[in-house]
């Protein structure tokens, strides 16, 4: 794996190839699979020893909705409308009256 600062490459077709696996027999399976390895949470011990199992197992549900991303990504997420659009834009205000 060559190490760079450039995001990898996951191209549309990428992703269809990954969501054929997720819902494949053997796909439906690994989440599940990954899911049961999870480090268990400590129920008591040191204070460190419990915040880093707690870092532990945040992390790896991380990359668990990370690879379900992939598979499923959402869409970007559509542009919110200008609350405010500038004075200036006459096409954003439709009051009949044009700045000259």
């Amino acid at each position: 794996m060559e190490i760079t600062n450039a995001r990898p490459e996951w191209t549309s077709d990428d992703v269809a190839i990954f969501r054929q696996f997720i819902e494949s027999p053997t796909g439906r399976r690994l989440v599940p699979a990954l899911a049961h390895n999870a480090p268990m949470l400590l129920r008591k011990g040191e204070t460190n020893d419990i915040l880093i199992r707690t870092g532990e197992l945040a992390g790896f549900q991380d990359g668990l909705q990370a690879l379900l991303n992939m598979a499923y990504p959402m869409s970007e997420p559509a542009k919110p409308e200008e609350a405010f659009p500038a004075l200036e834009n006459d096409a954003a205000w439709n009051d009949g009256n044009q700045l000259k």
